[in-house]
C-alpha cells in the first residue's frame, strides 16, 4: 500500500509540470485529498496545494519520508543540524535527518542540502526509487540515466515528458 502511495505522490508531482492537462489534474483531486489526509502532501495554511509552484528539496523530502516506512521515526525536536543550511530549527530538519539517515535523500558534495532549491526530475525519480526499496547499486554508475532507465523499466514514467534537469512542480 505504501508503495502505491509513493508512486501516486511522485506521479502527482511529475504530472503537474510534465504531462497532465488541467482536466486530468482535476480528476486526480481524490488522490490529492488522500495524500493530504495521510499527511504525505499538505497545502499552505488555507489547504491550497499550489500545484503550479516548484516543489523544493525540503518539501519533496518531507513527502518521501511521510510516504515511507520511516514516517514514524521523525522526531519533532532536534538539537543537531543535519546540514549547515538545514538548521535544527528548520521545519524540514526532522524529515531531512530521517531521509538522509535511511538513504532516501542525500546532500551535495559541498556538505549542503539546499532545502529551498527545486527538486529536479532525476532527483525526484531517485528518491521515489529509494522509497520503493531500490538502492544505488540498482542504478548503475551512470547518474542520472541509470535511475531514469530503471523508472522507465518499472513504467513509473509512462506518459511523463520530463527530462533530466527539469524542476518538478508540486
Amino acid at each position: 500500500m505504501r508503495k502505491l502511495f509513493a508512486i501516486a505522490l511522485c506521479l502527482c508531482m511529475l504530472s503537474s509540470i510534465c504531462i497532465l492537462p488541467v482536466s486530468a489534474q482535476e480528476d486526480m483531486a481524490g488522490i490529492f485529498t488522500l495524500l493530504s489526509e495521510l499527511n504525505i502532501m499538505t497545502g499552505d495554511p488555507d489547504g491550497n496545494l499550489r500545484l503550479e509552484d516548484a516543489v523544493t528539496r525540503a518539501e519533496f523530502t518531507k513527502a518521501a519520508v511521510a510516504a515511507s516506512s520511516y514516517k514514524n521515526s521523525v522526531a519533532t525536536h532536534l538539537s543537531v543540524s543535519p546540514f549547515g543550511d538545514v538548521t535544527y530549527r528548520h521545519w524540514a530538519a526532522p524529515y531531512v535527518r530521517v531521509g538522509v539517515s535511511n538513504g532516501l535523500v542525500s546532500g551535495y558534495p559541498d556538505a549542503t542540502f539546499r532545502p529551498d532549491e527545486p527538486v529536479l526530475f532525476e532527483e525526484g525519480i531517485t528518491i521515489l526509487l529509494r522509497v520503493l526499496g531500490y538502492n544505488d547499486s540498482d542504478f548503475g554508475a551512470s547518474w542520472p540515466y541509470g535511475q531514469i532507465r530503471l523508472a522507465n523499466n518499472l513504467e513509473i514514467t509512462d506518459g511523463v515528458s520530463c527530462t533530466a534537469g527539469t524542476p518538478l512542480n508540486r
